[in-house]
């Protein structure tokens, strides 16, 4: 198990957090410690926060209460991301920050294989207006950064690039189109 808060997403935490969204409501899948989601309660956003670890999901609940967050607002489900995405759940902001790779009683993640569907099902549960958030730490691309592949994933949806960097890390801020 990792130490938990990664401070290179620091930055990229605090400019979700100041999104207007066109629902006042966030999924974090794979959402670990839940960096991302006590930052975006904090602005009054509520939070639905989903890793398959116990551990992680009781690491992120501790940290909304350290924070002095009211957890009544959130959810904390332990539940595989992959089948969450079947969910017909429509939020403001859809964050994905997986791990690279991970197993669960469900079989194995591997970001590389899994991206498009990821991409594409995490896509179709953010609302018109708002926002699809997609980092990674993962170095191994075989075929280009995992910007270039979310931008051809979506290239015929109504799909906005905000941002997209990769130093310190790979991440890409989509914007849905009404």
């Amino acid at each position: 198990f990792s130490m938990g808060l990664f401070l290179d997403q620091r930055n990229n935490r605090k400019e979700l957090s100041e999104l207007r969204l066109p629902v006042a409501k966030a999924l974090n899948l794979f959402c670990y410690t839940g960096g991302f989601s006590v930052y975006l309660a904090k602005r009054g956003i509520q939070t639905e926060n989903i890793d398959v670890s116990k551990v992680a999901l009781d690491w992120a609940e501790e940290n909304f209460q350290k924070n002095e967050i009211n957890t009544t607002e959130h959810r904390f489900l332990k539940v595989d991301a992959l089948q969450w995405l079947k969910k017909e759940n429509q939020y403001g902001l859809v964050i994905l920050d997986p791990p690279s790779f991970s197993r669960s009683k469900n079989g194995v993640f591997q970001i590389e294989k899994h991206l498009a569907m990821i991409i594409e099902k995490g896509f179709s549960r953010v609302a018109p207006g708002g926002y699809l958030f997609f980092s990674t730490n993962y170095e191994g691309w075989k075929k280009g950064t995992p910007s270039q592949q979310i931008k051809g994933i979506l290239k015929d949806k109504k799909a906005f690039v905000v941002k997209s960097s990769e130093v310190p890390i790979n991440c890409i801020l989509i914007r849905k189109g009404n």
